[in-house]
């Protein structure tokens, strides 16, 4: 995993998510607004149950007054022909009770018990599990006058079945309340990551800007939300190209117009009049090859700072065996082995001259200090892995910091010629492509080992 992945998984880790948010705020409103229509509807339905009965009720009553005699008082009767047969019908759940001064005419659904009277025009709903008749009347209670005596008439009825009903109608709401909640969340979750799929793409576009596979953002497929934000990023990109292109130009520029000066101090060394001057000469000498070392450095931090120029895959195989063959001529005098091992094919993404100075650097260093032979190893085992070795002295572990500082050398070092700048130059290439530079002594030579492994998307 490179460096960008882990600070991407760091900050997935410790930040907020934003499907979690909506999730959570989705979730909270629906609960609310069903709890709310799932009350309102209750509440309603209730109240049109009641009126319903009430109604029914207040019509049974009537058709009782209506078929009411009282010319037979004392004592009451009814007409056995209009009234209904369930109130004949023992603990029927229809039940109706008459008061006329002090005679009372019940019900045969009664059996042997009484309603409870109300003030009239006052309904109720009765709630009695101890007597096997009344496990939830509703009741009403009506005062009427008719031939000349004042009636007050009592009906209920049994609800039990009414209100399981109800409570069932109550159940399968919520429970369809509750599965339109899920049903939304997953859609919700399903559009937003529809519309944050772009993002992700962009994400992916942006690696591979990186690596220098692509120069910009991809616009086609985009929302119309997004694409304006897409837009602006490649006008930066392609603003932060030009201007590294300029600093490169410049900085290109400043080190021939340095060059010409430079030739002149060193033509006047070597002139007539500082002949005789050796120590002074020497001194000269080491501050023109400073300025060379401090010109090529910044040369080269320009050129690895800001955004890598768009590369193609580039066939490493070929321009490493071209390399070595140019650090064998370049040491020949020194009858060194260099030593490969490669596989016949690899290429990656990678700029050729990040990849020529990186190993170039290594394989210069490890041909100054090695008394005889030097290896070259590339895999492409866990990204693409490079390691350098000799069989010189190698370097004691407390100096590895020290070495990968600019300009900083071995302890050892005054005798090998060089700046102490070309392990730092590698350092800096491998961090810029997000990989890792590890120093050792070597198990095979005995020298020094420098390993190196990028992570690039290397096909062998």
């Amino acid at each position: 995993m490179s460096m960008a992945d882990e600070e991407c998984s760091d900050a997935a880790g410790s930040g907020t998510s934003l499907q979690r948010d909506l999730s959570i705020g989705l979730a909270v409103a629906l609960v609310v607004v069903m709890a709310c229509q799932w009350l309102l509807v209750t509440l309603v339905m209730r109240q049109v149950v009641r009126d319903y009965v009430v109604s029914r009720l207040e019509h049974d009553a009537e058709n009782l007054l209506a078929n009411l005699d009282l010319t037979l008082m004392p004592g009451l009767a009814l007409n056995p022909e209009r009234i209904d047969p369930i109130y004949t019908q023992p603990w029927s759940g229809h039940y109706y009770q008459i008061h006329v001064r002090e005679e009372t005419l019940r019900s045969r659904s009664l059996w042997d018990a009484e309603l409870t009277v109300d003030m009239p025009g006052q309904d109720k709903s009765l709630m009695t599990e101890s007597r096997p008749w009344a496990r939830s009347l509703w009741s009403i209670t009506r005062a009427y006058y008719k031939q000349g005596h004042a009636v007050l008439v009592v009906v209920a009825e049994e609800m039990s079945h009414v209100e399981r009903g109800v409570w069932v109608l109550q159940l399968g709401h919520g429970a369809i309340s509750l599965l339109a909640i899920a049903v939304l969340l997953m859609l919700q979750r399903r559009a937003l990551r529809r519309a944050v799929a772009p993002l992700n793409q962009a994400g992916v576009a942006l690696r591979e800007i990186e690596q220098g596979a692509t120069p910009s953002l991809p616009v086609q497929g985009l929302f119309v939300e997004i694409l304006p934000f897409v837009i602006a990023i490649n006008r930066l990109l392609a603003l932060l190209h030009a201007r590294l292109e300029r600093s490169r130009q410049a900085a290109g520029n400043m080190a021939h117009a340095i060059k010409t000066p430079l030739t002149v101090l060193m033509r006047l060394i070597e002139g007539e009049e500082l002949r005789d001057h050796v120590e002074l000469r020497a001194r000269i000498v080491r501050q023109i090859e400073l300025i060379r070392a401090l010109t090529s450095r910044e040369l080269k931090k320009v050129r690895l700072s800001g955004v890598r120029s768009p590369v193609g895959r580039l066939e490493m195989i070929g321009e490493l065996r071209v390399l070595v063959d140019v650090m064998r001529r370049a040491h020949g005098g020194r009858n060194l082995r260099i030593e490969t091992r490669m596989p016949d094919s690899l290429s990656a993404i990678i700029d050729r001259e990040d990849l020529l100075e990186l190993v170039g650097n290594l394989l210069d260093n490890a041909c100054k200090w090695a008394v005889g032979r030097v290896r070259l190893s590339v895999t492409d085992a866990d990204g693409w892995t490079l390691r350098v070795e000799d069989d010189g002295p190698g370097c004691a572990p407390e100096q590895f910091e020290r070495i990968l500082r600019r300009g900083g050398r071995a302890e050892d070092a005054e005798g090998v010629a060089g700046q102490g700048i070309g392990l730092s130059v590698v350092q800096e290439i491998v961090l810029d492509y997000g990989g890792r530079i590890a120093l050792g002594r070597s198990e095979a030579l005995g020298g020094f080992c420098v390993e190196v492994v990028l992570p690039l998307k290397a096909v062998a």
